[in-house]
């Protein structure tokens, strides 16, 4: 057995092929992986076909907890890393344990986030990016039939193909930072519009989000990190000065989200 301790902090896909590399790289070192969530390793790419029940949720995973230890990798599920004092290589987990490696892998990955200006609409808001959210729109989608996706990373048209193989209307409103690391280029805007449009997918003309109100959409935002919104909600396109947003423009959306709920 080696005195290595090598850690992985995060059990999506980089920390799950880490783990395994470095068994196979050093094979008698100790290997820890910490995953704040319950279950496995899954593949992301497949939620959208989750979503539309062309595979069990079982079909999602990558190996089961049990298969990582018959590799000798010891999964520590549901545990949080609270902090980490780099000098004597110990990581502090949420119950008070005191945890001690040679070898520290962060693999934590990215996470939503809703845009500042879209703070106030929070609450109408979910997002797509783990198997927990996939489960709230697989559930959602029997009650919508209209959905809005701004968007244009990877994963944006992969549900949009989702969305349509189920039958659903599809609006789409090009996010041109979504594209990353493609240049959002008038040729390659032109090219998206067109396959988009070729597959009933009507393509808004816009870039802005200005205000909701709870009608009968749902808003789906990747933003390379997917945000999905929730269902009746209705999109206002109002031209409004161009100004960059500060506290006017964050009270002329509360204001515009206040008037728009239903008098109690």
């Amino acid at each position: 057995m080696s005195d290595e301790h090598f850690v992985i902090i995060g059990n999506g896909p980089a920390g799950h092929e880490a783990a395994l590399t470095l068994r196979e790289e050093v094979p008698l070192a100790e290997i820890t992986l910490i995953s704040k969530g319950r279950g496995a390793s899954y593949l992301r790419r497949l939620l959208p076909d989750f979503i539309a029940g062309r595979i069990k949720e079982e079909n999602l995973y990558r190996t089961s907890a049990s298969g990582y230890g018959s590799q000798g990798i010891k999964f520590r599920c549901d545990q949080r890393v609270v902090d980490l004092n780099i000098e004597k290589k110990e990581l502090i987990l949420d119950h008070k344990e005191i945890l001690p490696f040679t070898g520290l892998i962060i693999a934590v990955g990215g996470k939503p986030r809703i845009p500042e200006p879209l703070f106030v609409f929070q609450d109408l808001m979910h997002t797509l990016k783990t198997l927990e959210d996939a489960r709230v729109w697989k559930d959602m989608l029997s009650r919508v039939e209209k959905i809005l996706i701004v968007g244009g990373d990877l994963t944006s048209f992969a549900m949009t193909q989702t969305l349509l193989s189920l039958n659903k209307s599809v609006l789409f409103i090009i996010d041109e930072e979504a594209l990353w690391p493609l240049r959002s280029e008038a040729k390659l805007l032109e090219e998206v519009n067109g396959v988009l449009a070729g597959k009933g997918v009507e393509v808004l003309q816009c870039s802005k989000i200005r205000s909701m109100t709870r009608q009968k959409y749902t808003l789906l935002h990747p933003l390379n990190k997917l945000l999905v919104r929730h269902p009746w909600v209705h999109l206002h396109q109002q031209q409004w000065k161009r100004c960059r947003y500060h506290d006017r423009d964050h009270r002329m959306v509360r204001d515009l989200y206040q008037r728009s709920q239903p008098r109690q």
